[in-house]
């Protein structure tokens, strides 16, 4: 993981930019992104119900379809299909394209690169990978090793 991170430095250091960007700009509790039957699923959660799946041709980005969980506000809706056409969202899945991981997550805490199976953990349901948090992480359990500034391998419940 140290070298998927070395090799793909500056690609992520554009995603975790542009997850910051979002995080200033937009209300949403994490921003899923991950492939899926040859499509990019992006999912929204802003609650129990304002989440949205949104499935995006992977290299023209245009969108294909849309699934809005029943009771979603018209509010959250507009304010997803205003972060789907946003710079920042792009930037990141352009990216996410590039350096393929399994999953990405983004919170306003920071974004998770997931990469495949756990560091330490025996839990079929955690993926390991790079936590790129906006702060320092302290006393987290789930980090297994820094290996930069505000950047850590990590075993993390990604969905």
């Amino acid at each position: 993981m140290k070298d998927y991170y070395n090799t793909n430095k500056n690609s992520l250091v554009e995603i975790r930019t542009s997850g910051v960007a979002l995080a200033n700009s937009y209300d949403f509790q994490k921003i899923t992104i991950r492939k899926k039957s040859g499509e990019l699923e992006l999912m929204f959660h802003g609650g129990s119900r304002n989440n949205v799946t949104m499935y995006l041709n992977p290299t023209s980005l245009n969108l294909i379809s849309e699934h809005v969980v029943e009771g979603c506000s018209s509010d959250a809706l507009q304010r997803y299909r205003t972060m789907y056409q946003s710079s920042a969202l792009r930037l990141i899945l352009s990216r996410f394209e590039q350096i393929s991981p399994k999953a990405i997550r983004i919170s306003d805490g920071g974004i998770f690169v997931a990469l495949g199976g756990t560091l330490k953990s025996a839990n079929p349901n955690l993926e390991g990978g790079i936590l790129m948090t906006m702060e320092p992480e302290v006393n987290n359990t789930r980090i297994v090793e820094q290996i930069d500034t505000n950047v850590y391998l990590y075993d993390d419940l990604i969905y």
